[in-house]
């Protein structure tokens, strides 16, 4: 069986519902396909559609090449359009470069190298929305995203393998292994 998996970090329920709290006023005023709150997370790692025996290796690999690592925390101060300024198609939540959080991507990617994925460069966010192509030239001239104020410090205990499902119209996200940090 084919399952879709990537390797995230997820967020506590305070802090996702912190989070929409936030996003309400744009959630309000932009129409856009808005992810639900139960889905925020940070993905490190977009691994494509892998079989069952390849997932428990990636499982066995990243528990091994994470053991010892430390517990730290990930800040996230501004909303932003995604994917760069140019091509306004999301809205992002992120935060300043974080050393510890690239040393945990850089672990991440090395341990899943030698497997075939559909890895990509990483861009460390949160996708919170997506915007419709006809409604981006419109919704970019009248939002600042910039003005609305956050700042949210997670820490990071667990890395998680997830798997992304798509039921009666829904997608959800479902953690496969949780790989504790020290």
């Amino acid at each position: 069986m084919q399952r879709k998996i990537f390797v995230a970090i997820n967020f506590d329920g305070s802090t996702k519902k912190y989070i929409h709290r936030k996003l309400n006023p744009l959630i309000k005023t932009i129409n856009a396909k808005w992810v639900p709150s139960e889905n925020y997370h940070l993905t490190l790692s977009f691994l494509g559609y892998q079989n069952d025996n390849t997932l428990i290796n990636i499982c066995a690999l990243l528990s091994k090449s994470l053991a010892g690592e430390n517990i730290f925390d990930i800040t996230f101060d501004s909303f932003a359009w995604g994917p760069d300024s140019v091509r306004k198609k999301m809205i992002w939540l992120q935060g300043p470069r974080n050393n510890c959080l690239s040393e945990i991507r850089k672990l991440v990617e090395e341990t899943i190298s030698s497997m075939e994925t559909d890895a990509k460069q990483f861009r460390p966010h949160v996708t919170l929305a997506r915007l419709q192509k006809k409604r981006v030239q419109s919704t970019e001239t009248i939002i600042d995203l910039s003005s609305i104020d956050i700042r949210a410090v997670i820490p990071v205990y667990s890395i998680d393998v997830m798997e992304s499902i798509f039921e009666n119209g829904k997608k959800t996200y479902q953690t496969l292994d949780s790989i504790e940090l020290v």
